[in-house]
């Protein structure tokens, strides 16, 4: 198991590199304006070389990543030992950038500002609303100031979720031995790597990056989008309640950072039921909501 949990690791932090410099490189040629971001999108992936291969690698490297650290969370969650002691702030540096690294999908989501990002900054911007007060307006008012914020954001969100990874994987505690790895880990270890990259430049190499019509502001435009596949648990119970959607997410990331102490308090096995309970119940309303 610690092969394949190396493995995964190495993994999501080559996903990391791999949509850093993608996105450096992008950066240069993306316009974060209303009237010019779709269109500078496709230029980058009509007139330049190679363009829509960087584009795709970019987008893909960025859901691999998010995959491959949500994988090796539920590994960590269910195979380390103890989270509460020596691994304690490895725990909470490792959930921050599982969290931000969602955060930076998203966000990323939204910059082609073609139909399905603009619905998914409306129902981002609705979902901070609670009676008179939006926690998101400031981000997301403004159509034109919006895009630049967001393009601002993404950027800011993308060092915090290199940092957060940085520190998650380089951090060792006083007095922490670990254990060299076995042969069988480390052929498992590398087999996983080497198939992780494969899959992610063959995958950039055979589908583009989507992009739907551009979105005009104002326009009927339907709320009834799929999300992406990270989110669309949350779309489900969102469509249900909005509500309860917000107390899910509270209670997911209230979840998180507190399951070391958790574990202090009532054990490991428990807190391990409550997430494998939560993570089912995940994975089951995000089949529901893309199969529906």
């Amino acid at each position: 198991m610690r092969g394949i949990r190396k493995g995964v690791s190495y993994l999501a932090f080559f996903f990391l590199v791999v949509d850093a410099i993608t996105g450096i490189l992008l950066m240069w040629y993306y316009t974060p304006s209303i009237k010019e971001a779709y269109s500078s999108i496709v230029e980058i992936e009509n007139v330049f070389s190679f363009g829509a291969f960087l584009r795709s690698l970019h987008y893909f490297s960025t859901h691999f990543l998010v995959a491959s650290v949500f994988f090796h969370f539920t590994l960590v969650v269910f195979f380390t030992k103890d989270i509460a002691g020596a691994n304690f702030f490895r725990w909470m540096g490792g959930f921050a950038a599982f969290i931000i690294a969602l955060l930076l999908a998203f966000s990323g989501k939204i910059l082609p500002m073609d139909g399905h990002a603009g619905v998914s900054a409306i129902v981002a911007r609705g979902f901070g609303d609670f009676w008179n007060l939006s926690i998101f307006s400031f981000l997301f008012d403004g159509e034109e100031v919006a895009v630049k914020k967001i393009f601002f954001s993404h950027i800011v969100i993308g060092i915090l979720t290199s940092a957060f990874i940085f520190y998650h994987v380089f951090f060792r505690p006083k007095n922490f031995k670990e254990e060299p790895l076995q042969l069988s880990d480390s052929i498992v270890r590398n087999l996983i790597f080497v198939c992780g990259v494969l899959t992610l430049i063959i995958i950039s190499l055979l589908f583009r990056a989507p992009l739907g019509k551009p979105f005009i502001a104002g326009s009927k435009w339907t709320l009834n989008v799929t999300s992406e596949w990270y989110f669309s648990w949350l779309q489900f119970i969102s469509e249900k309640s909005l509500n309860i959607a917000r107390v899910f997410v509270f209670f997911f990331v209230l979840l998180g950072f507190f399951t070391p102490l958790l574990m202090r308090k009532f054990g490991e096995l428990k807190v391990r039921l409550i997430w494998i309970i939560l993570i089912v119940i995940l994975v089951i309303l995000s089949c529901i909501r893309m199969a529906g």
